[in-house]
């Protein structure tokens, strides 16, 4: 069996769920003794032994493609979910030509990997030749998404930016593949209340570099005066940012001044909310900082982490925290929680529940052994979910799979 792996129109050297999980996938493979094939932007590293096919033709193109991005967004309106999409048909249509000419070699024994959304043609041109197709759906079955961001949005006043076009392409790929991998149990119940079969799914979690962020775990963190709250992913609401600024104005008297750290960038179309929210708790003394990047240094300084997503089919960034020794609260919607022990390492609320997050807040605030405690539990757990053994996982339960 060979496997390819397709990581979609986002370069592999971008930060976020693509690097993190199309690098490992890929290094992991290999490692265990397959054949592998990668195709996507940007240049990967480590990849002795891979057969490669890079869509970025220099450094200097990607740069300018970005730069034409950003002049479609600034002075032509363009959304970036609109800019997005027509990335995706973009580069699945130039994968989908290549496959089919055989400059991509796939036959009946090809396991053809790709990202939700972003391989359709590509998924249809390796039917064609007779290999098999795995959905890495990085999502909520999409009706099960589209749903639950209606309902977020009304209450900001606000539409679903989420394309039309996207869903419909991702109902097609979901009917296009012989299995569809996910993430997590809450994603897996998505598709399932959506009438996919239970034999054409994987759930299969996702991992961490444990090594990577346990090296700087359990250094001193914040101090007897300040507690470092810290948040990482794109600023949105569907990243339910508004929730977890709504719980911290929650909080009554502390003896302990709170820093809040967002890791990421502010969504334009979030930009009015988030404003206002920040500006309320500046006035209550709370330090809200926006720092985009790679989040390693605020993993090493904060003390507590926080995903309150409205909607996470999996959600690394949780993993992250817990290899780096932090205790975690993380929504009911975010599927990571099956990783995280309540009241062990962390602590799981209701969806959109602003009060009841709070008050786990406030737990974490007045007691430091609480904190101490979880963060050791974290260390232990993340262990267990090291890229090398979940992927490892993985690929017994495709094999085992697949017709």
């Amino acid at each position: 069996m060979r496997f390819v792996i397709y990581s979609g129109s986002y370069s592999i050297n971008s930060l976020g769920a693509t690097k993190s999980l199309c690098t490992k996938l890929v290094k992991e493979i290999r490692d265990l003794g397959y054949g592998v094939t990668w195709v996507g932007r940007g240049h990967l590293e480590d990849s002795e032994g891979v057969e490669l096919f890079s869509l970025s033709k220099s450094k200097v193109s990607e740069l300018i493609i970005r730069l034409k991005n950003k002049a479609l967004r600034t002075f032509f309106g363009y959304k970036p979910n609109d800019i997005s999409i027509n990335e995706f048909l973009k580069y699945d249509r130039l994968v989908a030509a290549k496959l089919e000419s055989g400059e991509i070699h796939v036959n009946e024994d090809t396991c053809f990997i790709g990202l939700g959304g972003m391989s359709l043609f590509s998924f249809q041109a390796v039917k064609r030749k007779g290999g098999k197709t795995i959905l890495a759906s990085q999502f909520f079955h999409p009706h099960a998404h589209s749903k639950l961001l209606d309902k977020e949005y009304e209450k900001l006043g606000a539409s679903n930016p989420i394309p039309e076009g996207r869903i419909k392409r991702q109902l097609e790929e979901i009917d296009e593949v012989d299995l569809i991998w996910v993430f997590s149990d809450i994603a897996l119940d998505s598709f399932l209340e959506n009438g996919v079969t239970k034999n054409r799914l994987i759930n299969s979690q996702l991992g961490v570099d444990f090594k990577l962020y346990n090296s700087g775990a359990l250094t001193s963190r914040g101090s007897q005066e300040h507690f470092n709250i810290l948040f990482v992913g794109n600023v949105n609401p569907e990243k339910g940012v508004h929730i977890l600024l709504d719980a911290i104005l929650l909080l009554g008297s502390r003896k302990k001044n709170i820093n809040l750290i967002l890791n990421g960038n502010v969504a334009p179309y979030f930009k009015e909310n988030f404003d206002k929210l920040k500006n309320k708790l500046m006035r209550k003394g709370i330090a809200v900082s926006v720092e985009p990047g790679d989040p390693f240094n605020n993993y090493m300084k904060s003390d507590l982490f926080i995903l309150p997503s409205v909607h996470d089919s999996f959600g690394l960034v949780v993993l992250e925290a817990m290899a780096s020794g932090l205790p975690v609260i993380v929504s009911s919607q975010v599927g990571a929680k099956d990783c995280v022990k309540a009241e062990e390492n962390g602590f799981i609320f209701k969806e959109s529940d602003s009060k009841e997050l709070a008050d786990y807040i406030a737990k974490f605030l007045e007691n430091d052994e609480l904190c101490d405690n979880f963060s050791r539990k974290s260390l232990e757990l993340a262990h267990n979910y090291d890229w090398n053994k979940v992927i490892k996982i993985l690929v017994e339960k495709l094999l085992e799979k697949l017709p």
